[in-house]
């Protein structure tokens, strides 16, 4: 993935497969203890952008695989998040003025599960992340994420997945990593 900026939205539809850092700072009793961590899997699935009534460009998309994988060292323990056995809704990426694609605004929104090691201790949690000035699909950037939850009193707040450069993979190789999450976390 480059952090250059696009002409505009990929023209047709398609699925992207992606690997980002993902970092989520964790308290206890209220202090803060670490910044734990990880990386986070994605495979999305893009429809066709298109012109929505306002007359500004609009890039539809669904989240069809979330896996992420970080370590607690305040827990002592694997943390993993796994899209839920839910109806997911749908994303979007918004251009934030007419006649141009970009700068956009990318709003990501999920419906998880947590486990810490292959112990599930929260279900159906809502997340959403947003960005108001992404130049690429998929962004090549940072973006802010509500995953706040808790466990037996240390609580997990919001974070942020980053965007390293060549954070796109391919089908095969995302397939290879996610394996190795899911094994670790069964």
């Amino acid at each position: 993935m480059s952090s250059e900026v696009q002409e505009g939205f990929p023209k047709t539809a398609g699925i992207d497969y992606e690997v980002t850092e993902i970092s989520i700072p964790v308290y206890h009793n209220g202090e803060y203890v670490e910044t734990m961590e990880g990386k986070a899997y994605l495979k999305l699935r893009r429809e066709e952008p298109y012109k929505n009534m306002f007359d500004r460009s609009q890039l539809d998309f669904f989240v069809e695989q979330w896996e992420v994988h970080a370590y607690s060292k305040a827990l002592g323990k694997n943390v993993f998040m796994t899209l839920s056995d839910a109806p997911q809704p749908k994303n979007t990426t918004l251009a934030n003025q007419k006649g141009k694609d970009y700068p956009a605004t990318i709003v990501y929104n999920a419906i998880y599960d947590v486990y810490i090691e292959n112990e599930c201790v929260l279900k159906n949690q809502a997340g959403l992340g947003i960005n108001h000035e992404i130049y690429n699909v998929p962004p090549a950037t940072t973006i802010n994420f509500q995953k706040l939850f808790e466990f037996q009193g240390t609580s997990f707040m919001a974070g942020a997945c980053a965007c390293p450069s060549g954070a796109r993979m391919s089908a095969e190789q995302w397939e290879e990593e996610v394996q190795k999450v899911l094994e670790l976390r069964n």
